[in-house]
């Protein structure tokens, strides 16, 4: 029995799948840098803070997929609802995240 192969979707989907991989990998580069940069303001402040940088850098980039398994999820219930209601209420969620990174807690950031 043949079958039939839909070789644009196919195509789409593995890069989709790559473009995912790829911006997983940037966000753990990019939190390494920032995680540094931020132990040592921790410190300095005498905040409470891990004392490893290593065990500081590890708990911050664990959070990266355990967002994204709550977050793909909502995304798609949210998405299910409309484009611009969904676009609209994880711009909310984004800016009111932005404005709890200003203050210069752990739990915050975290």
């Amino acid at each position: 029995m043949e079958q039939n192969v839909n070789y644009g979707y196919t195509i789409g989907y593995v890069f989709t799948i790559a473009i995912g991989f790829f911006n997983l990998g940037y966000c753990y580069s990019y939190y390494n840098t920032v995680t540094k940069i931020m132990h040592g303001q921790y410190v300095e402040n005498d905040m409470f803070i891990l004392e490893s940088r290593d065990l500081f850098n590890s708990i911050v980039s664990a959070l990266i997929p355990f967002g994204a398994i709550f977050g793909a999820p909502l995304g798609g219930a949210l998405a299910g609802k409309g484009r611009r209601f969904a676009l609209m209420t994880i711009t909310s969620t984004f800016i009111i995240g932005c404005i709890l990174t200003t203050i210069f807690n752990f739990f915050t950031f975290l």
